[in-house]
């Protein structure tokens, strides 16, 4: 076990200059939501393609003050991950609920997002941020892809995009967390080949098209 957590520490990520350009580009996907950006490759430690770029935010953002959790069905992966973070942050694992960080390699949280951090009235910062893994983004229609519609702060008039890789029902839980903004729950998409998507809580949201 020793030697397998230790194939787990990060070489390739440098903390201050990769995590600053990644920080550029989590602000800017919120500044413009729906509008996607690309995240860089980097040769980190766990090199898998469908979760290589969902770990680098991450990395960004935990600290030994943050909390988070992986949310995985395959309980090997969700160990390996919360593993990989734990060391390479020294932030804290803890349950869905608790979390300030939470990572989605699921088609989605289920009834687990009502219970996720939404802040309070007082200090509203302090809600969860949701990392969701997503088959596809995309600026069109095609096989698959749910469609968003995104109206608010940092939209010109409405933004559009298409989702694949999300059960249906993950939407319905979006849309109810954004009736008592300023409390609520921002929400980030990454696709493997690390096109990324900011859709904060301030924006309205609806949804049509097909199933994910």
């Amino acid at each position: 076990m020793q030697t397998a957590l230790a194939q787990l520490k990060e070489h390739h990520f440098d903390p201050v200059r990769d995590s600053q350009l990644v920080f550029r580009d989590l602000m800017m996907a919120l500044a413009f939501p729906g509008q996607q950006r690309r995240l860089r490759r980097l040769p980190l430690a766990i090199a898998r393609a469908d979760v290589a770029h969902t770990l680098t935010p991450l990395l960004t953002l935990l600290d030994l003050e943050t909390t988070f959790h992986v949310a995985s069905a395959d309980p090997s992966q969700q160990q390996t991950i919360t593993d990989y973070l734990t060391i390479n942050t020294n932030s804290r694992a803890t349950p869905c609920e608790a979390a300030d960080f939470v990572l989605c390699l699921d088609a989605g949280l289920g009834n687990r997002f009502a219970t996720l951090k939404k802040g309070s009235l007082a200090q509203p910062n302090e809600s969860a941020t949701v990392f969701y893994r997503v088959e596809e983004l995309a600026g069109e229609p095609g096989q698959g892809r749910v469609q968003l519609s995104l109206e608010g702060p940092g939209i010109r008039s409405r933004q559009m995009l298409w989702v694949k890789g999300l059960a249906s029902a993950e939407f319905d839980h979006w849309t109810s967390s954004r009736k008592g903004y300023p409390l609520g729950i921002d929400i980030y998409l990454i696709s493997p080949t690390g096109d990324l998507v900011g859709i904060p809580r301030s924006v309205g949201l609806s949804v049509s098209g097909g199933h994910a």
